[in-house]
Protein backbone atom coordinates (compact mmCIF):
# COMPACT_ATOMS: atom_id res chain seq x y z
CA UNK A 1 0.00 0.00 0.00
CA UNK A 2 1.24 3.50 -0.84
CA UNK A 3 0.84 6.76 1.07
CA UNK A 4 -0.63 5.07 4.13
CA UNK A 5 -1.65 7.41 6.93
CA UNK A 6 -2.96 6.09 10.24
CA UNK A 7 -4.67 8.13 12.94
CA UNK A 8 -7.02 7.42 15.83
CA UNK A 9 -10.19 9.30 16.64
CA UNK A 10 -13.06 9.08 19.13
CA UNK A 11 -16.60 9.01 17.82
CA UNK A 12 -19.73 9.43 19.94
CA UNK A 13 -22.60 7.38 18.50
CA UNK A 14 -26.17 8.56 19.11
CA UNK A 15 -26.93 9.12 22.78
CA UNK A 16 -25.44 5.87 24.06
CA UNK A 17 -22.34 7.59 25.54
CA UNK A 18 -20.23 4.71 24.19
CA UNK A 19 -17.00 5.93 22.62
CA UNK A 20 -15.82 4.05 19.55
CA UNK A 21 -12.18 4.01 18.53
CA UNK A 22 -11.63 4.27 14.79
CA UNK A 23 -8.57 3.17 12.86
CA UNK A 24 -8.51 5.07 9.62
CA UNK A 25 -6.26 3.95 6.77
CA UNK A 26 -5.72 6.40 3.92
CA UNK A 27 -4.53 4.60 0.79
CA UNK A 28 -3.95 5.94 -2.71
CA UNK A 29 -6.05 3.24 -4.43
CA UNK A 30 -9.65 2.14 -3.98
CA UNK A 31 -10.68 1.36 -1.27
CA UNK A 32 -9.01 4.41 0.20
CA UNK A 33 -10.38 4.40 3.73
CA UNK A 34 -11.33 1.52 5.94
CA UNK A 35 -13.17 2.38 9.13
CA UNK A 36 -13.46 -0.39 11.68
CA UNK A 37 -14.87 -0.29 15.19
CA UNK A 38 -13.49 -2.11 18.20
CA UNK A 39 -16.92 -2.66 19.74
CA UNK A 40 -19.11 -5.11 17.80
CA UNK A 41 -21.90 -4.71 20.34
CA UNK A 42 -22.77 -1.15 19.39
CA UNK A 43 -26.51 -0.55 19.42
CA UNK A 44 -27.69 0.79 16.09
CA UNK A 45 -29.99 3.81 16.54
CA UNK A 46 -33.65 2.98 16.20
CA UNK A 47 -35.15 2.70 12.74
CA UNK A 48 -38.72 1.93 11.82
CA UNK A 49 -38.61 -1.85 12.22
CA UNK A 50 -41.61 -3.46 10.57
CA UNK A 51 -41.95 -7.02 9.36
CA UNK A 52 -42.80 -6.55 5.71
CA UNK A 53 -43.32 -8.42 2.48
CA UNK A 54 -42.43 -6.80 -0.84
CA UNK A 55 -45.06 -6.73 -3.56
CA UNK A 56 -44.48 -9.28 -6.35
CA UNK A 57 -44.95 -8.65 -10.04
CA UNK A 58 -44.71 -10.26 -13.46
CA UNK A 59 -41.41 -11.82 -14.55
CA UNK A 60 -40.37 -8.86 -16.67
CA UNK A 61 -41.23 -6.39 -13.90
CA UNK A 62 -39.06 -8.32 -11.48
CA UNK A 63 -36.08 -7.54 -13.72
CA UNK A 64 -36.45 -3.85 -12.90
CA UNK A 65 -34.42 -1.81 -10.47
CA UNK A 66 -37.71 -0.72 -8.92
CA UNK A 67 -38.42 -4.28 -7.78
CA UNK A 68 -34.82 -5.08 -6.84
CA UNK A 69 -34.58 -1.93 -4.71
CA UNK A 70 -37.34 -3.12 -2.40
CA UNK A 71 -36.41 -6.82 -2.34
CA UNK A 72 -34.48 -6.39 0.94
CA UNK A 73 -36.21 -3.20 2.10
CA UNK A 74 -37.60 -3.27 5.64
CA UNK A 75 -37.70 0.42 6.60
CA UNK A 76 -36.56 3.80 5.49
CA UNK A 77 -33.53 4.96 7.45
CA UNK A 78 -34.09 7.47 10.22
CA UNK A 79 -32.32 10.81 10.20
CA UNK A 80 -30.48 9.79 13.37
CA UNK A 81 -29.19 6.59 11.79
CA UNK A 82 -27.92 8.37 8.69
CA UNK A 83 -26.14 11.06 10.69
CA UNK A 84 -24.58 8.53 13.05
CA UNK A 85 -23.58 5.75 10.66
CA UNK A 86 -23.51 7.10 7.12
CA UNK A 87 -21.42 10.18 7.82
CA UNK A 88 -17.64 10.57 8.10
CA UNK A 89 -15.54 13.05 10.05
CA UNK A 90 -12.42 13.06 7.97
CA UNK A 91 -9.34 15.27 7.84
CA UNK A 92 -10.21 18.39 9.82
CA UNK A 93 -11.22 20.19 6.61
CA UNK A 94 -13.90 18.02 5.03
CA UNK A 95 -16.79 16.00 6.42
CA UNK A 96 -18.97 13.66 4.38
CA UNK A 97 -22.73 13.26 4.68
CA UNK A 98 -25.14 10.89 2.98
CA UNK A 99 -28.32 12.14 1.35
CA UNK A 100 -30.74 9.26 1.90
CA UNK A 101 -31.60 9.29 -1.79
CA UNK A 102 -27.99 8.19 -2.34
CA UNK A 103 -28.36 4.99 -0.32
CA UNK A 104 -29.60 1.50 -1.06
CA UNK A 105 -30.51 -1.48 1.11
CA UNK A 106 -29.72 -4.72 -0.69
CA UNK A 107 -27.68 -7.93 -0.40
CA UNK A 108 -24.61 -7.05 -2.41
CA UNK A 109 -22.33 -9.73 -0.92
CA UNK A 110 -24.79 -12.61 -1.43
CA UNK A 111 -25.05 -13.79 2.18
CA UNK A 112 -28.81 -13.26 2.45
CA UNK A 113 -28.47 -10.33 4.86
CA UNK A 114 -29.25 -6.64 4.44
CA UNK A 115 -26.34 -4.46 3.42
CA UNK A 116 -26.15 -0.70 2.89
CA UNK A 117 -24.36 0.98 0.01
CA UNK A 118 -24.32 4.77 0.23
CA UNK A 119 -22.65 7.76 -1.39
CA UNK A 120 -21.54 10.56 0.94
CA UNK A 121 -21.12 14.12 -0.34
CA UNK A 122 -18.40 16.46 0.93
CA UNK A 123 -19.11 19.36 3.29
CA UNK A 124 -16.65 21.95 4.54
CA UNK A 125 -16.72 25.53 5.78
CA UNK A 126 -14.59 26.96 2.97
CA UNK A 127 -16.48 25.54 -0.02
CA UNK A 128 -19.96 24.61 -1.17
CA UNK A 129 -21.18 21.10 -0.54
CA UNK A 130 -19.91 18.54 -3.07
CA UNK A 131 -16.84 20.70 -3.81
CA UNK A 132 -14.60 17.70 -3.12
CA UNK A 133 -14.92 14.13 -4.38
CA UNK A 134 -17.35 12.06 -2.33
CA UNK A 135 -17.05 8.62 -0.73
CA UNK A 136 -18.83 5.29 -1.07
CA UNK A 137 -19.82 3.71 2.25
CA UNK A 138 -20.46 -0.01 2.61
CA UNK A 139 -21.94 -1.70 5.70
CA UNK A 140 -22.51 -5.46 5.49
CA UNK A 141 -25.43 -6.84 7.55
CA UNK A 142 -26.24 -3.38 8.87
CA UNK A 143 -28.90 -4.65 11.30
CA UNK A 144 -26.34 -6.65 13.29
CA UNK A 145 -22.96 -5.09 12.55
CA UNK A 146 -21.27 -1.73 12.63
CA UNK A 147 -18.30 -2.34 10.38
CA UNK A 148 -17.99 0.42 7.84
CA UNK A 149 -15.79 0.48 4.76
CA UNK A 150 -15.29 3.73 2.88
CA UNK A 151 -14.03 4.01 -0.69
CA UNK A 152 -12.67 6.88 -2.77
CA UNK A 153 -14.73 7.59 -5.87
CA UNK A 154 -14.45 10.10 -8.72
CA UNK A 155 -17.90 11.57 -8.16
CA UNK A 156 -18.64 15.01 -6.70
CA UNK A 157 -22.44 15.16 -6.56
CA UNK A 158 -24.25 11.82 -6.55
CA UNK A 159 -27.69 13.14 -7.36
CA UNK A 160 -28.69 10.40 -9.77
CA UNK A 161 -29.46 7.55 -7.36
CA UNK A 162 -28.06 4.17 -6.42
CA UNK A 163 -29.68 1.71 -8.83
CA UNK A 164 -29.93 -1.87 -7.56
CA UNK A 165 -29.95 -4.78 -10.02
CA UNK A 166 -27.98 -7.84 -11.13
CA UNK A 167 -25.97 -6.25 -13.91
CA UNK A 168 -23.41 -9.06 -14.39
CA UNK A 169 -25.86 -12.00 -14.30
CA UNK A 170 -24.25 -13.74 -11.32
CA UNK A 171 -27.47 -13.95 -9.29
CA UNK A 172 -26.37 -11.29 -6.79
CA UNK A 173 -27.51 -7.68 -6.78
CA UNK A 174 -25.06 -4.95 -7.80
CA UNK A 175 -25.39 -1.18 -7.56
CA UNK A 176 -24.80 1.62 -10.07
CA UNK A 177 -24.01 5.12 -8.79
CA UNK A 178 -25.02 7.91 -11.17
CA UNK A 179 -24.31 11.62 -10.77
CA UNK A 180 -24.86 15.25 -11.71
CA UNK A 181 -21.29 16.40 -11.25
CA UNK A 182 -21.69 19.69 -13.09
CA UNK A 183 -24.46 20.97 -10.80
CA UNK A 184 -22.21 23.31 -8.84
CA UNK A 185 -20.77 24.76 -12.05
CA UNK A 186 -23.85 27.00 -12.30
CA UNK A 187 -25.63 29.24 -9.80
CA UNK A 188 -28.99 27.94 -8.52
CA UNK A 189 -31.07 30.83 -7.23
CA UNK A 190 -33.61 28.71 -5.32
CA UNK A 191 -30.81 27.23 -3.24
CA UNK A 192 -28.48 30.27 -3.41
CA UNK A 193 -25.54 28.00 -4.21
CA UNK A 194 -23.21 27.12 -7.08
CA UNK A 195 -21.11 28.79 -9.72
CA UNK A 196 -17.70 28.11 -8.18
CA UNK A 197 -16.61 24.91 -9.96
CA UNK A 198 -15.99 23.60 -13.45
CA UNK A 199 -16.43 19.84 -13.05
CA UNK A 200 -16.93 17.58 -16.05
CA UNK A 201 -19.62 14.88 -16.25
CA UNK A 202 -18.49 11.41 -15.15
CA UNK A 203 -19.45 7.87 -16.06
CA UNK A 204 -21.84 5.87 -13.87
CA UNK A 205 -19.93 3.67 -11.41
CA UNK A 206 -20.87 -0.03 -11.26
CA UNK A 207 -20.32 -1.49 -7.78
CA UNK A 208 -20.04 -5.28 -7.58
CA UNK A 209 -18.80 -7.68 -4.91
CA UNK A 210 -15.90 -9.99 -5.72
CA UNK A 211 -14.13 -10.80 -2.44
CA UNK A 212 -14.82 -7.18 -1.59
CA UNK A 213 -16.31 -4.24 -3.41
CA UNK A 214 -15.16 -3.62 -6.97
CA UNK A 215 -15.92 -0.34 -8.73
CA UNK A 216 -15.83 0.08 -12.52
CA UNK A 217 -17.07 2.80 -14.89
CA UNK A 218 -19.88 2.00 -17.33
CA UNK A 219 -22.15 3.83 -19.75
CA UNK A 220 -21.46 7.36 -20.92
CA UNK A 221 -20.20 10.36 -18.94
CA UNK A 222 -23.41 12.23 -18.21
CA UNK A 223 -25.44 14.50 -15.94
CA UNK A 224 -28.56 12.73 -14.69
CA UNK A 225 -31.09 13.28 -11.92
CA UNK A 226 -32.52 9.77 -12.07
CA UNK A 227 -31.57 6.31 -13.29
CA UNK A 228 -33.43 3.12 -14.14
CA UNK A 229 -32.71 -0.45 -15.22
CA UNK A 230 -34.39 -3.64 -16.40
CA UNK A 231 -34.49 -6.08 -19.30
CA UNK A 232 -35.75 -3.59 -21.86
CA UNK A 233 -34.89 -5.77 -24.89
CA UNK A 234 -36.19 -9.06 -23.43
CA UNK A 235 -32.92 -10.97 -23.90
CA UNK A 236 -32.56 -12.11 -20.29
CA UNK A 237 -30.05 -9.58 -18.96
CA UNK A 238 -30.24 -6.16 -17.34
CA UNK A 239 -29.88 -2.94 -19.32
CA UNK A 240 -29.94 0.61 -17.98
CA UNK A 241 -31.12 4.04 -19.13
CA UNK A 242 -29.43 7.42 -18.77
CA UNK A 243 -31.71 10.46 -19.24
CA UNK A 244 -30.24 14.00 -19.17
CA UNK A 245 -30.67 16.81 -16.65
CA UNK A 246 -29.41 20.34 -17.49
CA UNK A 247 -25.72 20.96 -16.87
CA UNK A 248 -22.78 22.90 -18.27
CA UNK A 249 -19.04 22.34 -18.49
CA UNK A 250 -16.52 24.77 -19.97
CA UNK A 251 -19.52 27.07 -20.57
CA UNK A 252 -21.12 24.54 -22.90
CA UNK A 253 -24.19 22.36 -22.34
CA UNK A 254 -23.68 18.76 -21.26
CA UNK A 255 -26.89 17.64 -22.97
CA UNK A 256 -26.89 14.19 -24.56
CA UNK A 257 -29.77 12.28 -26.19
CA UNK A 258 -31.51 9.83 -23.82
CA UNK A 259 -29.42 6.65 -23.94
CA UNK A 260 -29.90 2.94 -23.35
CA UNK A 261 -26.94 0.79 -22.35
CA UNK A 262 -27.60 -2.69 -23.72
CA UNK A 263 -26.02 -5.55 -21.79
CA UNK A 264 -24.23 -8.46 -23.50
CA UNK A 265 -25.08 -10.68 -20.51
CA UNK A 266 -21.71 -10.33 -18.81
CA UNK A 267 -21.97 -6.76 -17.61
CA UNK A 268 -20.51 -5.24 -20.80
CA UNK A 269 -22.66 -2.42 -22.17
CA UNK A 270 -23.16 -0.79 -25.56
CA UNK A 271 -24.85 2.62 -25.55
CA UNK A 272 -27.46 3.55 -28.18
CA UNK A 273 -29.89 6.44 -28.53
CA UNK A 274 -33.02 5.34 -26.69
CA UNK A 275 -35.85 7.30 -28.35
CA UNK A 276 -35.92 6.73 -32.09
CA UNK A 277 -36.33 9.85 -34.19
CA UNK A 278 -36.02 12.24 -31.21
CA UNK A 279 -34.50 15.51 -32.43
CA UNK A 280 -35.59 17.84 -29.60
CA UNK A 281 -34.01 18.12 -26.19
CA UNK A 282 -35.87 16.45 -23.35
CA UNK A 283 -34.84 16.62 -19.71
CA UNK A 284 -36.35 14.65 -16.80
CA UNK A 285 -36.00 14.55 -13.02
CA UNK A 286 -37.37 11.03 -12.75
CA UNK A 287 -37.35 7.95 -14.99
CA UNK A 288 -38.47 4.41 -14.18
CA UNK A 289 -38.84 1.22 -16.21
CA UNK A 290 -41.95 -0.91 -15.59
CA UNK A 291 -44.48 -2.84 -17.67
CA UNK A 292 -47.67 -0.93 -16.86
CA UNK A 293 -49.93 -2.22 -19.68
CA UNK A 294 -49.30 -5.93 -19.16
CA UNK A 295 -47.83 -6.79 -22.57
CA UNK A 296 -44.59 -8.19 -21.04
CA UNK A 297 -42.51 -5.34 -22.45
CA UNK A 298 -40.97 -2.75 -20.16
CA UNK A 299 -42.34 0.78 -20.56
CA UNK A 300 -40.60 3.98 -19.47
CA UNK A 301 -42.24 6.51 -17.18
CA UNK A 302 -40.61 9.92 -16.99
CA UNK A 303 -41.36 13.45 -15.91
CA UNK A 304 -40.28 16.78 -14.53
CA UNK A 305 -42.75 19.67 -14.48
CA UNK A 306 -46.22 18.73 -13.28
CA UNK A 307 -49.22 20.91 -12.45
CA UNK A 308 -49.61 24.55 -13.41
CA UNK A 309 -47.37 25.60 -16.31
CA UNK A 310 -45.32 28.53 -14.95
CA UNK A 311 -41.89 27.84 -16.41
CA UNK A 312 -40.82 29.23 -19.76
CA UNK A 313 -40.91 26.77 -22.62
CA UNK A 314 -38.41 26.68 -25.46
CA UNK A 315 -38.72 25.69 -29.07
CA UNK A 316 -36.85 22.46 -29.68
CA UNK A 317 -37.16 21.39 -26.02
CA UNK A 318 -39.89 18.93 -24.98
CA UNK A 319 -39.30 19.38 -21.23
CA UNK A 320 -42.05 22.00 -20.83
CA UNK A 321 -44.36 20.48 -23.43
CA UNK A 322 -45.92 18.03 -20.98
CA UNK A 323 -47.28 19.23 -17.62
CA UNK A 324 -47.73 15.66 -16.39
CA UNK A 325 -45.61 12.48 -16.43
CA UNK A 326 -45.35 10.61 -19.72
CA UNK A 327 -45.35 6.88 -20.49
CA UNK A 328 -43.31 5.73 -23.48
CA UNK A 329 -44.58 2.22 -24.19
CA UNK A 330 -41.97 -0.42 -24.93
CA UNK A 331 -42.07 -3.13 -27.57
CA UNK A 332 -39.24 -5.38 -26.36
CA UNK A 333 -36.71 -4.04 -28.87
CA UNK A 334 -34.77 -1.93 -26.40
CA UNK A 335 -35.84 1.30 -28.12
CA UNK A 336 -38.78 3.68 -27.64
CA UNK A 337 -40.74 6.06 -29.84
CA UNK A 338 -42.64 9.31 -29.29
CA UNK A 339 -45.36 7.87 -31.50
CA UNK A 340 -46.27 5.38 -28.77
CA UNK A 341 -46.81 7.46 -25.65
CA UNK A 342 -49.44 8.37 -23.07
CA UNK A 343 -49.57 11.51 -20.89
CA UNK A 344 -50.82 10.92 -17.32
CA UNK A 345 -53.18 13.88 -17.18
CA UNK A 346 -53.65 15.26 -13.65
CA UNK A 347 -55.89 17.89 -12.06
CA UNK A 348 -54.97 17.65 -8.37
CA UNK A 349 -51.99 20.04 -8.60
CA UNK A 350 -53.08 22.26 -11.48
CA UNK A 351 -56.48 22.94 -9.90
CA UNK A 352 -54.59 24.28 -6.86
CA UNK A 353 -52.26 26.37 -9.04
CA UNK A 354 -49.27 24.35 -7.84
CA UNK A 355 -46.16 23.76 -9.91
CA UNK A 356 -44.21 20.70 -8.83
CA UNK A 357 -41.33 18.47 -9.87
CA UNK A 358 -41.75 14.73 -10.29
CA UNK A 359 -39.26 12.82 -8.14
CA UNK A 360 -40.24 9.16 -8.44
CA UNK A 361 -42.74 6.48 -9.40
CA UNK A 362 -44.26 3.53 -7.57
CA UNK A 363 -46.22 0.58 -8.95
CA UNK A 364 -48.90 -1.50 -7.26
CA UNK A 365 -52.10 -3.45 -7.80
CA UNK A 366 -54.21 -1.36 -5.43
CA UNK A 367 -57.48 -3.24 -5.76
CA UNK A 368 -56.14 -6.71 -6.66
CA UNK A 369 -57.69 -6.63 -10.14
CA UNK A 370 -54.57 -7.92 -11.85
CA UNK A 371 -53.23 -4.70 -13.39
CA UNK A 372 -50.64 -2.07 -12.44
CA UNK A 373 -51.63 1.24 -10.86
CA UNK A 374 -49.17 4.13 -10.67
CA UNK A 375 -48.13 6.33 -7.73
CA UNK A 376 -46.07 9.47 -8.35
CA UNK A 377 -44.14 11.40 -5.70
CA UNK A 378 -43.66 15.11 -6.36
CA UNK A 379 -42.44 18.20 -4.54
CA UNK A 380 -43.49 21.81 -4.98
CA UNK A 381 -41.11 23.72 -7.24
CA UNK A 382 -42.36 27.22 -7.96
CA UNK A 383 -40.12 29.35 -10.21
CA UNK A 384 -39.26 31.74 -7.36
CA UNK A 385 -39.87 29.25 -4.56
CA UNK A 386 -37.83 28.96 -1.38
CA UNK A 387 -37.22 26.30 1.24
CA UNK A 388 -38.51 28.63 3.95
CA UNK A 389 -42.06 29.13 2.66
CA UNK A 390 -42.68 25.58 1.44
CA UNK A 391 -42.70 26.49 -2.26
CA UNK A 392 -39.42 24.79 -3.14
CA UNK A 393 -38.85 21.21 -1.96
CA UNK A 394 -39.14 20.19 1.74
CA UNK A 395 -42.71 19.03 1.02
CA UNK A 396 -44.42 16.20 -0.83
CA UNK A 397 -47.43 15.74 -3.10
CA UNK A 398 -48.55 12.24 -4.11
CA UNK A 399 -50.55 11.55 -7.25
CA UNK A 400 -52.36 8.28 -7.95
CA UNK A 401 -53.36 6.93 -11.35
CA UNK A 402 -55.70 3.95 -11.35
CA UNK A 403 -55.36 1.52 -14.23
CA UNK A 404 -58.74 1.19 -15.91
CA UNK A 405 -58.18 -0.85 -19.06
CA UNK A 406 -54.77 0.84 -19.39
CA UNK A 407 -56.31 4.32 -19.50
CA UNK A 408 -54.86 5.44 -16.12
CA UNK A 409 -57.46 7.76 -14.60
CA UNK A 410 -56.16 10.16 -11.98
CA UNK A 411 -57.58 9.00 -8.64
CA UNK A 412 -55.51 10.90 -6.09
CA UNK A 413 -58.59 11.11 -3.86
CA UNK A 414 -57.87 7.47 -2.94
CA UNK A 415 -54.79 8.58 -0.96
CA UNK A 416 -55.77 10.20 2.33
CA UNK A 417 -53.65 13.27 3.22
CA UNK A 418 -51.68 12.90 0.01
CA UNK A 419 -49.68 16.09 0.48
CA UNK A 420 -47.80 17.93 3.21
CA UNK A 421 -46.51 21.48 2.94
CA UNK A 422 -46.33 22.19 6.68
CA UNK A 423 -42.58 21.53 6.94
CA UNK A 424 -43.11 18.48 9.16
CA UNK A 425 -42.00 15.87 6.61
CA UNK A 426 -39.72 16.62 3.66
CA UNK A 427 -39.85 15.52 0.03
CA UNK A 428 -38.93 11.94 -0.83
CA UNK A 429 -37.68 10.44 -4.06
CA UNK A 430 -38.81 6.81 -3.93
CA UNK A 431 -41.94 4.84 -3.20
CA UNK A 432 -41.97 1.26 -1.92
CA UNK A 433 -45.09 -0.91 -1.96
CA UNK A 434 -44.91 -3.51 0.79
CA UNK A 435 -47.33 -5.33 3.08
CA UNK A 436 -46.74 -3.78 6.51
CA UNK A 437 -49.42 -5.68 8.44
CA UNK A 438 -49.38 -8.98 6.50
CA UNK A 439 -53.02 -8.61 5.45
CA UNK A 440 -52.39 -9.31 1.77
CA UNK A 441 -52.70 -5.66 0.69
CA UNK A 442 -49.66 -3.57 -0.20
CA UNK A 443 -49.13 -0.27 1.53
CA UNK A 444 -47.22 2.86 0.44
CA UNK A 445 -43.87 3.54 2.14
CA UNK A 446 -41.75 6.63 1.38
CA UNK A 447 -38.01 6.24 0.85
CA UNK A 448 -35.10 8.36 -0.32
CA UNK A 449 -36.10 11.09 2.10
CA UNK A 450 -34.48 14.54 1.96
CA UNK A 451 -32.63 14.40 5.28
CA UNK A 452 -30.20 17.33 4.97
CA UNK A 453 -32.70 20.00 5.97
CA UNK A 454 -33.87 21.02 9.46
CA UNK A 455 -36.98 18.78 9.51
CA UNK A 456 -36.73 15.99 12.11
CA UNK A 457 -39.03 13.66 10.24
CA UNK A 458 -40.93 10.71 11.69
CA UNK A 459 -39.50 7.22 11.23
CA UNK A 460 -42.70 5.32 10.37
CA UNK A 461 -44.78 7.34 7.92
CA UNK A 462 -46.81 5.16 5.56
CA UNK A 463 -50.19 4.91 3.85
CA UNK A 464 -52.10 1.75 4.73
CA UNK A 465 -54.12 0.05 2.02
CA UNK A 466 -57.59 -0.46 3.55
CA UNK A 467 -59.06 -2.01 0.41
CA UNK A 468 -61.05 1.16 -0.24
CA UNK A 469 -58.31 3.79 -0.03
CA UNK A 470 -54.92 4.53 1.49
CA UNK A 471 -55.01 5.85 5.05
CA UNK A 472 -52.07 7.90 6.28
CA UNK A 473 -50.40 6.58 9.40
CA UNK A 474 -47.34 7.59 11.42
Amino acid sequence: MKNKLIYLSLLLIGCSKDYIKEEVYLISATPSIEVRTTSPSIIIPEVSSIDIISERYSSVNETTGYFKSQEYFTEYLSKQFIESHLSISYDGHTNFKTFQRNSAITDIDGDGKQDIIAFANSFCNEHTYSYHHGKIIYISDYKNSFFKQVFDVEVYFGSGKLEVNDFNSDGISDVILSSHDTKMNSYHSNEDVGGSTNNSPVHPHLITFENGLKITKVGIASDVHSFTSGDIDNDGDIDFIQWPIPGSYNNETTYFPPSVALNDGNGNFTNQNLVLGLSDRWYATSVELFDVNGDNNLDLLLGWRVGSQKYETWEGDLTGTFNSPVILFGNGSGFLSLDNKLVLEESFLSSRDITAATLGFGFTDFNNDGDVDIIVTNTREEPDGTFEDGTYYDNYYLLFFENINNSFAESTFLIQDSFNQSLTFPNFYYIKTIDIDNDGDFDIIPDGIANWGPINYLSNLHWKNTGNNYEKSW
